[in-house]
């Protein structure tokens, strides 16, 4: 087989490519939008300045405006046992010859059908959108938008939502 070819192995994860890559954008899209009701201003701590919007585009899913910079969702893609979506948390900053930059902060994995998480191996955190009743949902979801406000000021890549 050719170098530049890839193992039927390898390509038949894609064979519902379509179907796939539309369900995990529906549901990253309803992360950002989970995201946006729990971390409302209206029901944030005083003084947090955190809030998310839901802005689906082809090279965007939503808006993230903090004290300190502005950031976005952006919708990237993996292979690994199947198709998996990436959600990447960029910040929007000035580099030294005042170029404006989107910096990667942190990403939110996002497989078809379990819950979305941050990290891997025994740092994995899932984001628990599975949970209808209690609190775990929306605690969940509010230690990942927090967590996300923390990297988007320290500018470093961080796992950790505990």
């Amino acid at each position: 087989m050719p170098d530049n070819c890839v193992d039927e192995n390898q390509w038949r994860k894609l064979m519902t490519a379509e179907a796939d890559a539309a369900s995990i954008r529906k549901r990253s899209e309803q992360i950002v939008s989970t995201l946006a009701k729990v971390c409302s201003p209206e029901r944030m701590p005083n003084g947090v300045g955190l809030a998310f919007e839901l802005q689906a585009t082809n090279l965007s899913l939503g808006k993230i405006t903090t004290p300190f910079y502005e950031g976005r969702f952006r919708l990237d893609w993996s292979v690994e046992e199947r198709l998996l979506g990436r959600i990447v948390v960029e910040r929007k900053y000035a580099d030294h010859q005042d170029q404006i930059v989107w910096q990667p902060v942190m990403e939110i994995m996002v497989p078809e059908y379990d819950n979305p998480y941050v990290g891997d191996g025994s740092s994995r955190v899932s984001i628990l959108l599975d949970r209808e009743l209690g609190n775990h949902r929306e605690n969940s979801v509010f230690s990942l938008g927090m967590s996300i406000l923390y990297v988007m000021a320290s500018g470093h890549k961080t796992v950790k939502l505990s």
